[in-house]
């Protein structure tokens, strides 16, 4: 959360899918705390329905907005427990201009980091780096 906040004026919502685990349940009570969007769901257990959701949720969020300008389309997604590992101060105005400027691209991020995963867990044939 810390890497998040620290890239500027962002608005952080949470989509819980169902989640038992009680730190994580307990995270999310204490942001709901902070006046932070918590949405709860069912288990999700298809990549499709959570793309689904995720979508579902972000138009129902940008629509409670009171802005003046109409709100941008573009929204980032990650998981409350990814660490963004020293990231640049201007990473979300890159990720923002590659959007922007390559149509073709309907989402840019940084790669996550696999080189502390037992070998078993990797599937080298199987990853690529785009």
């Amino acid at each position: 959360m810390k890497t998040l906040e620290a890239l500027g004026d962002v608005e952080i919502i949470f989509i819980d899918n169902g989640s038992t685990y009680p730190p994580l349940l307990e995270f999310l009570k204490e942001e709901e705390g902070k006046g932070r969007k918590v949405y709860r769901e069912a288990p999700i257990k298809r990549t499709a329905d959570l793309y689904r959701v995720i979508n579902a949720k972000v138009v129902e969020w940008f629509s409670t907005l009171e802005c003046e300008e109409e709100p941008s389309s573009i929204y980032g997604v990650t998981d409350p427990d990814i660490l963004l590992d020293n990231p640049s101060p201007r990473f979300l105005e890159t990720c923002i201009h590659l959007l922007e400027t390559k149509p073709k691209f309907d989402a840019v991020g940084p790669a996550l980091r696999i080189d502390d995963l037992p070998p078993s867990k990797l599937r080298e044939k199987n990853f690529q780096v785009a």
